[in-house]
């Protein structure tokens, strides 16, 4: 990086490196500009100086959408040079003068979860804990958007996790039950197959779940489900 400047606040959408799907910073950039409808892509560096997302500024009214991620990039001092042909930045001093352990949800990545690019979608997860630099727990809100579930129904062979719901209602299913949930149920659940589970929205609000779990990288299971989407509502008590 070779000169600095000052930015104000910045909400912008972008696409992650990816070694799979996205490796190509021409490729990236490409899509991000067919999907957003906006020029002016610039490159997020980290702090190996190399490229980390292909980025564009965007208005509040854009959304995440499969690959495309959305956040806000704090005001401060970034330092600023050019990668692959593109303008290349790095924030190296807040202007707020807040470290990076301490977030603003709207400065986290927020993209939707799903499994491989184009298949099911499962609403929108915020990741707090890997923004403020987490790395053995997982933090996210997830967003289950009306008709979706939240995950593929699932266990874990080492990992334990968590779930307190923030508001909108659904049902939580866990092996062969299901529970009506709304803000305040917390839902506990220890490694093993005992407590298959997901999250499915049957109404016409949003259902916001603050998600903890551990990173073990561990081997998940993922048994039939009495729910997919597409199906009639769960019945629940």
């Amino acid at each position: 990086m070779r000169r600095m400047a000052e930015r104000p606040p910045r909400r912008i959408a972008f696409i992650e490196r990816h070694p799979r799907w996205w490796p190509d910073v021409e490729a990236a950039a490409e899509e991000l500009v067919r999907a957003t409808g906006r020029d002016g892509t610039f490159l997020l560096v980290d702090g190996e100086g190399e490229w980390e997302a292909v980025c564009v500024e965007v208005g509040e009214d854009q959304s995440a959408a499969r690959w495309i991620e959305t956040r806000t990039l704090p005001a401060g001092e970034w330092a600023v040079s050019t990668m692959a042909g593109r303008p290349a930045e790095r924030l190296r001093e807040r202007a707020d003068g807040r470290p990076g352990w301490l977030a603003r949800a709207e400065e986290a990545p927020t993209g939707e979860g799903e499994y491989e690019p184009g298949g099911e979608t499962f609403g929108l997860s915020t990741r707090l804990g890997e923004h403020a630099g987490l790395r053995r727990i997982g933090v996210n809100v997830d967003v289950v958007r009306p008709g979706e579930r939240s995950t593929k129904f699932h266990w874990h062979h080492e990992e334990e996790e968590c779930f307190l719901v923030l508001s909108g209602t659904g049902v939580l299913m866990v092996g062969d039950d299901a529970f009506r949930v709304g803000p305040g149920d917390f839902f506990a659940k220890r490694e093993g197959p005992e407590r298959p589970h997901q999250f499915v929205n049957d109404t016409d609000q949003d259902l916001r779940i603050l998600t903890i779990g551990e990173h073990r990288g561990d081997q998940a299971e993922y048994p039939a489900a009495a729910w997919q989407p597409g199906d009639p509502p769960p019945a629940a008590r």
